[in-house]
């Protein structure tokens, strides 16, 4: 049932005309200024449908600011279900970057990170879900990374030692046998790289400087598998293995004459820079935001929310700061002195961006803030919207595993003159219940087609575990929360439209529902 998703999609443009018009509204030209659009009353299991929607009537990029990393990662498993599986590779989840010291981080993470911001440079259209963890962080500038990364093309010189050099400088880790992302190997003139964009590792085979071939390898078997012509290599760290910017770090750092020993003592070891401190190594600070085409749009949920959760890391951070200290000072923290010294390097204090800190980068941007309940704060950082739209929307039908305010509820809205699409895995025994309550029920071919309405009635599909419906293109409404197959069954957004004013019982005739099966 993953293709019912797309299909909603396609339909939600003209199933509301607040929306219709705010896509409107955001197609029309920057002009050199920024434009900023409100939208109200919309639930948050609705916003993942309508992001979607948003993304495939208006195109480009659209970047997604939300609270937390679980309100990012719930996002993003929607998208991709509302988007279909040809489009997955267009959503993207902006992870924060572990800051602490010494913490390991997985290979799949910075790869997909790297890839985000290879991807911004060659401005793809896609859907870039972030938490505000994430726009804490600054990134590595543009420029430098554009200026980095470089192509190994088949027949041309590429200089055997100079490709080396160049994989030590972006980071890349030299091991005996590439086993992941970020690593190179050499034997020979044999060159084992696994770039940080890469889906799979290559091998480079080069007579004296030349590169003669490039070919793709598996990991398990080590063998080729078919050749490229050409491949991208791109930073694979965020610090590029530069001594100016070892340099940069020292002279910026402020702090106790011992912090500062420590700092020189760990860089002069030859450790690489931690990327926490990438605000003192690079002259420019740089967010996520300057990565976007000139023409993203960026959508801010509920600023009021994000600043509370800023407030709250803020917080937290410096509790866990104190609470360090204090053990330190009672002696319940037992500190070898061994480890005095790279303990002291967490007191080396570099800038990081606050929300505040954007207030001038949204305001030469396309904006649209989805507000929650309730927006409080001080939100001078929020570009001050142009036109707003009311778009309300409806959490799910619950019936609480009782059958008979299901039935109930079918009933209703079947004598009121709509079409109700029941989507469920046991569809005989379903239908059988609406029979045993009096309601007409045909059996559906396998999916819904959102401009071949039925007759008035229940249509039961089989098979699928999605709970979903369609009606015609004027107003459409999910109710359950449609769930996406491929990634993990219980995933489950939901979204309802809701026509306004003399039209509403009009369009009421002929709405499509759909509701999530009851679980006796």
């Amino acid at each position: 049932m993953a293709a019912l998703g797309p299909s909603f999609v396609r339909a939600l443009p003209a199933s509301s005309r607040p929306l219709a018009e705010l896509i409107e509204r955001l197609r029309t030209p920057l002009a050199g200024r920024g434009a900023a659009f409100a939208l109200h009353e919309t639930t948050s299991g609705a916003r993942p449908y309508l992001l979607a929607g948003l993304h495939g009537a208006a195109g480009g990029q659209l970047f997604v600011v939300v609270a937390t990393s679980d309100i990012a990662e719930r996002t993003f498993t929607d998208l991709t279900y509302y988007l279909g599986e040809p489009e997955t590779r267009n959503v993207a989840l902006l992870r924060p970057r572990e800051e602490t010291l010494g913490a390991i981080e997985s290979p799949s993470e910075r790869s997909a990170r790297m890839t985000l911001l290879a991807d911004l440079c060659a401005r793809r259209p896609q859907i870039i879900i972030a938490p505000v963890g994430a726009l804490r962080q600054y990134v590595i500038p543009r420029a430098v990374f554009e200026d980095a990364a470089f192509t190994l093309r088949t027949g041309e010189s590429a200089g055997w030692d100079a490709t080396l050099v160049r994989l030590y400088r972006l980071g890349y880790d030299r091991v005996d046998v590439v086993s992941a992302a970020g690593e190179f190997a050499v034997r020979g003139g044999i060159l084992d790289v696994f770039a940080a964009t890469a889906d799979a590792p290559i091998r480079v085979e080069f007579f004296g400087d030349d590169v003669e071939s490039i070919r793709p390898f598996d990991l398990q078997s080590q063998r080729s598998t078919g050749t490229l012509d050409e491949a991208l290599i791109t930073p694979w760290r965020e610090i590029l293995r530069d001594p100016a910017l070892r340099e940069n770090v020292l002279a910026r750092t402020a702090g106790e004459a011992n912090v500062i020993s420590a700092l020189r003592s760990y860089l002069g070891a030859g450790h690489d820079v931690p990327e926490p401190w990438l605000s003192l190594a690079y002259d420019e600070q740089t967010t996520i935001v300057d990565y976007l085409d000139p023409g993203a749009l960026v959508v801010l949920e509920e600023p009021g929310l994000l600043e509370t959760v800023e407030r709250g890391l803020d917080d937290e951070r410096g509790r866990g700061a104190a609470a360090l200290l204090a053990g330190v000072d009672s002696g319940e923290l037992d500190v070898r002195a061994d480890d005095v010294g790279e303990a002291l390097l967490a007191d080396v204090a570099a800038p990081s961006p606050r929300l505040a800190d954007y207030a001038d980068r949204l305001r030469a941007r396309r904006t649209l803030t989805i507000t929650g309940g309730i927006e409080a704060g001080d939100l001078r950082w929020v570009p001050p919207a142009m036109d707003r739209f009311v778009l309300e929307t409806r959490p799910p039908e619950h019936f609480n595993r009782r059958i008979e305010l299901f039935t109930k509820q079918v009933r209703e809205w079947t004598a009121a003159g709509d079409t109700v699409w029941l989507v469920a895995t046991g569809a005989s025994r379903l239908a059988e219940i609406l029979r045993g309550a009096g309601i007409g029920v045909q059996r559906s071919a396998p999916f819904v087609h959102l401009r071949a309405a039925g007759t008035d009635g229940v249509a039961v599909q089989h098979p699928g575990p999605t709970a979903a419906c369609a009606r015609r293109p004027r107003d459409l409404r999910t109710a359950g929360q449609a769930r996406q197959t491929a990634r993990r069954q219980g995933r489950r957004p939901g979204y309802a439209g809701r026509p306004q004013g003399r039209r509403l019982r009009r369009a009421r005739r002929a709405r499509h529902r759909a509701i999530s099966r009851p679980t006796q």
